[in-house]
């Protein structure tokens, strides 16, 4: 998938190939990368697509298409979906500074509601001083899109808050450590020694979280939501 995101190979072939029926297959591929094919596939797409507006001036619909789309209006609202943004508020906002600019977050909570009715509390153990630190509590089963709370954690605290409201719902909470990187990088996903932590919470039970965090690996669904992005809600707030 990785290779080819815009591979139309069915699930039933894969799992034929494999001696393996599409139930087993299915659930085995969610084991290891928390997705199924199809929505894994999506998230895929949606990451070399951001690379490629950023890349050059070509349309959206040019994009879309050589990353597996054959509707406009189905790779935006997915697009906007997993990333919180259009894909031409990508472009726009990623072209708003230098491209070699350094990324540089400030601590601070960027998309808390208010008021919030439970808190999340944790605490990093085994971050390293050069790294910067982002947490964020999503509402979908793994990362994608705007947060329900999140913020930039400081290089010498590494305990952090999130606030949300009680809804019996089942959320995935993130933790990345990410070195320093320019502008565009950072609106790109493009990630130098990535480091995450993803915990599946239900957010109707008080727990505490153990963070610990480890190098990304090929099975892990993509980081999606542009970390300027989470920036900018810090400093005007969510969007409704």
């Amino acid at each position: 998938m990785r290779a080819n995101p815009a591979s139309r190979a069915r699930t039933g072939n894969i799992a034929a190939r494999l001696g393996v029926s599409p139930f087993a297959f299915i659930r085995a591929f969610k084991c290891e990368t928390g997705l199924s094919p199809q929505r894994f596939q999506s998230a895929i797409r949606i990451e070399r697509a951001k690379q490629l507006l950023l890349k050059d001036d070509r349309p959206v619909t040019e994009i879309s298409l050589d990353v597996g789309y054959d509707s406009l209006g189905s790779f935006i609202q997915t697009f906007t979906a997993l990333t919180g943004i259009s894909p031409g508020q990508l472009r726009r906002l990623a072209r708003s500074a230098p491209p070699d600019e350094l990324f540089t977050p400030t601590a601070d909570s960027y998309a808390r509601p208010a008021p919030a009715e439970m808190t999340i509390s944790a605490c990093v153990s085994d971050a390293l001083e050069s790294e910067f630190l982002v947490a964020g509590l999503f509402e979908r089963t793994f990362p994608a899109g705007i947060p329900l709370d999140g913020c930039f954690i400081r290089p010498d605290s590494t305990s952090f808050h999130l606030q949300y409201f009680s809804a019996g719902r089942r959320a995935s909470l993130l933790v990345a450590a990410f070195r320093p990187l320019t502008w565009l990088d950072a609106w790109s996903g493009h990630y130098e020694a990535l480091r995450v932590c993803r915990i599946d919470l239900r957010l109707d039970r008080r727990e505490i979280p153990t963070v610990r965090l480890r190098p990304v690996m090929a099975t892990d669904p993509p980081l999606l939501t542009p970390l300027p992005l989470l920036q900018i809600l810090r400093w005007t707030g969510p969007q409704n």
